[in-house]
């Protein structure tokens, strides 16, 4: 017998499950994000580096601290970029083999049931 819900799901419910799945999947780098926004916002000794680094660019537009600085961001926004997509991917992929996993089994099952009893099997 299949077990069904007592009720079926709504459109706002599937959309909240799935918005929640793929937070789930992201955890990890939107909690890194996070905690780099702080770090990089919140702290005396890293607003004294943006100070300087502001200051020094007044004068040179192209400043080597300055543009070490942007670049040190943006890698920073591809790793984080690059560990949020394989969460998300590795989360899909679990998805996709638990949806798939009992109907593959069902198909087993019913090829071993038809092979017995063609009696190919002892």
């Amino acid at each position: 017998m299949l077990d069904q819900p007592s009720s079926p799901e709504t459109h706002t419910e599937r959309l909240i499950d799935a918005l929640l799945r793929g937070l789930f999947a992201i955890r990890v780098p939107l909690a890194l994000g996070v905690l780099t926004l702080l770090v990089l916002t919140l702290s005396d000794q890293v607003l004294e580096v943006h100070r300087v680094l502001t200051q020094e660019r007044a004068q040179n537009i192209f400043n080597v601290h300055w543009l070490l600085s942007l670049v040190s961001l943006v890698a920073l926004s591809v790793v984080l970029w690059q560990m949020t997509r394989q969460h998300a991917e590795y989360a899909a992929d679990q998805r996709a083999w638990r949806q798939d996993a009992p109907q593959a089994a069902r198909a087993g099952h019913q090829q071993v049931h038809q092979r017995s009893s063609a009696g190919a099997l002892p």
